[in-house]
């Protein structure tokens, strides 16, 4: 384990000569390492390796249980004499605050540091993921965590939200390299009902998601230095919640994420609002800087009685520089598509990622700078409304809406069997602007670079509603975006036009003609002022 950057050179004198080496290691060059995979063996993995003697170098401690004793190998002079004349803290508490069926407190000003963490590595505990943290809400009601700092030697997150805690707020806090994330929410109903409890003013059925959880005005940089399957705000999950007006930064893996794993444990009606999103999954594949996770089958997402709605929106937020890594041979690393050797970068990462049957959602008002594969991913979902963004691709993008499996024919009715309609299973992309920046599509498309439109299987017509792709405005500043193939099958944007049967022209009251207008009645165009509101502006009528 790394010790702190500013702390020594010469090896520590209490470590023995020869540390033990397994027996199935004697013939090889150094010790044997087995890793126990919860599926199946995969190659080309990489791993995270804690505590062990045999890698101690300058700069990290190891920790003997057996024998009780703490090996330190400074890293220079000064780390040596600060360790020697100074203090080290062993942290053994994972949580500081722990609130239980409380209500009406407020926990604020505080500075958190020095906690451990129980993280394994693997998808578990209520979260589906580790969900350590610093201050923990259980079955509480107006709790609010404000202005408070969660520092780097904090192991796990900084705030937990879980079991059915409700109406609750974490707002205005920093929290600055963190071992994991910087704010969970998390509730898994059980497939038996739960007893009602009067005590702490729960309801019987299922129903231990948090509801109602504003994650306001916080910064989050850093984070994910023990754990990189993490976001700034997770949702594991939860309903009826507000994400606004966060900046997360300098991330491993997400930045704000919302899933519903479990078929009646969807995540619904959360809006995510006015963030700013900046250098997310530096050290992750196949993500995003947002990502919502479905159920595996939109049919499936929705309240229970009906699919198709989760009803989440994602929208007036600024995505930038969302990074990706990733490695396929196991020796080289790729970081935001470069590194590895030709063809081996997976390049999977998105501003917006609508994963696993994602359906419902509402993607409106964002600028998402697609800095590596794309802007918007719709994988495996329908019925999603991506309207009113800005799509931004420069060099090293390489498609600006992109699809993944049609929710349609690929996923019928789970207990009928019946193919929902296209307009059903459709999403739809309207009033976006892309735009194709500097060496992006610089060939002119010819070499697959550059893509307004594209699926990452065959494409079906089903991915989009009928009529579903009108009134965007595509731009280009190296090549003419109306006559490269940008769109699906080769085609340009006058036969993408021509193969989706545009409406007739519409007309407005004043006899103005629709071109290029932002709303389909033709009279009102949209914009987002300084202050972050939508509002309408009357055109003008054309001049005679």
């Amino acid at each position: 384990s790394a010790l702190p950057s500013a702390l020594p050179s010469s090896p520590p004198s209490a470590l023995p000569s020869a540390l033990p080496v397994p027996p199935s290691a004697a013939a090889q060059d150094g010790p044997a390492l087995q890793v126990l995979f919860r599926n199946t063996f995969t190659v080309h993995q990489r791993f995270f390796l804690e505590n062990v003697g045999w890698a101690l170098s300058p700069g990290h401690f190891f920790h003997d249980e057996a024998a009780g004793v703490l090996y330190a190998w400074p890293a220079d002079a000064a780390q040596r004499a600060a360790l020697m004349g100074g203090e080290a803290v062993v942290p053994v508490l994972d949580r500081l605050v722990d609130l239980n069926g409380s209500s009406h407190v407020v926990v604020s000003n505080l500075t958190f540091a020095d906690t451990t963490y129980y993280a394994d590595g693997f998808w578990d505990g209520p979260a589906m993921q580790p969900s350590d943290a610093a201050v923990r809400l259980s079955y509480c009601h107006d709790v609010t965590v404000e202005a408070c700092n969660f520092l780097a030697s904090c192991g796990g997150h900084a705030v937990a939200v879980g079991n059915a805690s409700r109406d609750c707020a974490i707002v205005g806090n920093l929290v600055d390299g963190v071992g994991q994330g910087g704010v969970v929410l998390y509730g898994k109903d059980s497939a038996t009902p739960l007893p009602p409890n009067p005590k702490r003013g729960t309801a019987g059925g299922n129903n231990s998601q948090p509801r109602r959880v504003n994650v306001a005005h916080n910064v989050m940089q850093d984070l994910g230095r023990v754990l990189v399957h993490v976001a700034g705000v997770a949702l594991r999950s939860a309903s009826g919640c507000v994400v606004a007006h966060n900046r997360v930064q300098r991330c491993p893996r997400y930045g704000l994420q919302a899933d519903s794993f479990y078929t009646t444990q969807n995540s619904l009606d959360n809006v995510f609002e006015f963030n700013i999103l900046a250098d997310t999954n530096r050290l992750t594949t196949d993500t995003g800087a947002i990502e919502m996770l479905g159920s595996g089958n939109p049919g499936l997402c929705g309240n229970g009685s009906a699919g198709w709605f989760t009803n989440n929106t994602v929208r007036f937020n600024n995505i930038s520089h969302t990074v990706g890594s990733s490695s396929s041979d196991g020796s080289h690393v790729c970081v935001h598509g470069a590194g590895g050797p030709p063809g081996s970068c997976r390049g999977l990462v998105w501003g917006v990622y609508l994963d696993g049957g994602m359906s419902g959602a509402t993607v409106h008002g964002n600028v998402i700078g697609a800095t590596l594969h794309g802007a918007v991913f719709d994988n495996a979902g329908g019925n999603n409304s991506i309207t009113n963004n800005v799509f931004v691709g420069g060099a090293g993008s390489s498609v600006l809406m992109n699809f993944g499996t049609a929710g349609g024919p690929a996923n019928p009715d789970p207990v009928s069997g019946v193919v929902p309609s296209r307009d059903i299973a459709g999403s739809t992309v309207k009033r976006n602007i892309f735009y194709f920046g500097a060496g992006m599509g610089a060939d002119g498309g010819v070499a697959g670079r550059a893509a307004a439109v594209a699926s990452m299987v065959p494409w079906q017509d089903e991915e989009l509603k009928n009529n579903g792709s009108n009134f965007n405005l595509f731009f280009a500043e190296e090549f003419d975006a109306a006559a490269v193939p940008l769109f699906p099958g080769g085609r340009n944007l006058t036969s993408w036009r021509a193969g989706k049967a545009p409406p007739s022209l519409l007309r407005c009251a004043d006899g103005a003609r629709a071109s290029l207008v932002l709303s389909e009645d033709c009279s009102w165009a949209w914009e987002l002022r300084a202050d972050g509101d939508e509002a309408g502006v009357r055109l003008p009528p054309p001049p005679p």
